[in-house]
């Protein structure tokens, strides 16, 4: 009878093997016939063939046995994060003009780098070319020690580095220098002074990169650096 009928429904055996157990050992069976660098091979075709609405899920698994977790444990986390972070204090930064020479809303918020310089040295007998030294190494120090820094990196980092901003001011004697590193230091912006061997005599002052908004009000009585 019509309605007795059944129509007969060929099964087809799936190549797909079983995903539903231990992951990793799911894993290890089905990249055992895949031995190129990417698993491009003839049973790649096979299964995904046999994939069928049915077994979407299995597909889900496979794509996730397959290449996710082979390389779970490989990965450089630290270094995919510390990246992604990197990325993203680039774009905070750049998306705001503070590392670039494009005219800012705010200028206040570019990040530069303040240096302060003795100027009674020259009155001292410290020419030009000595006191320009005194300048370059706070500045390299000071910024070899906030290597690490979001600003820093930033500060530093590709296109930016041919664009750099720095503020040279000058402090008229030693405890003007040392007041004005103690304000940097109550203010909670790091710095370098630094002290010239062997005449152990404190010459000049760099600070880490940060906004100019954060450092201006500190160094505020100090004039810029001129001839």
């Amino acid at each position: 009878p019509k309605n007795n009928a059944v129509a007969a429904r060929p099964q087809v055996q799936s190549e797909v093997p079983d995903l539903h157990g231990d992951p990793l050992q799911s894993a290890d069976v089905i990249c055992k016939p895949f031995q190129s660098s990417y698993g491009v091979t003839k049973d790649i075709g096979i299964r995904f063939a046999n994939f069928n609405i049915e077994n979407a899920l299995s597909f889900f698994q496979f794509f996730l046995v397959v290449f996710i977790l082979p390389n779970l444990f490989t990965m450089d986390w630290a270094t995919t994060i510390a990246a992604s972070i990197s990325r993203g204090l680039r774009f905070k930064f750049e998306k705001f003009g503070s590392t670039t020479g494009e005219v800012l809303n705010d200028p206040d918020d570019r990040i530069v780098q303040y240096i302060i310089v003795r100027r009674d040295l020259a009155q001292q007998g410290w020419g030009t070319g000595p006191l320009m030294a005194q300048a370059a190494h706070a500045a390299t120090a000071a910024l070899w020690l906030s290597r690490d820094t979001p600003e820093t990196r930033v500060y530093c980092d590709g296109e930016n580095l041919d664009s750099m901003h720095k503020v040279i001011l000058s402090a008229k004697n030693e405890n003007a220098l040392r007041k004005a590193a103690k304000n940097l230091e109550e203010g909670g912006i790091g710095f370098k002074l630094w002290i010239e061997q062997p005449e152990n005599t404190p010459t000049a002052i760099a600070t880490h990169p940060r906004s100019r908004r954060e450092i201006k009000p500190l160094t505020k009585g100090l004039q810029l650096f001129k001839d």
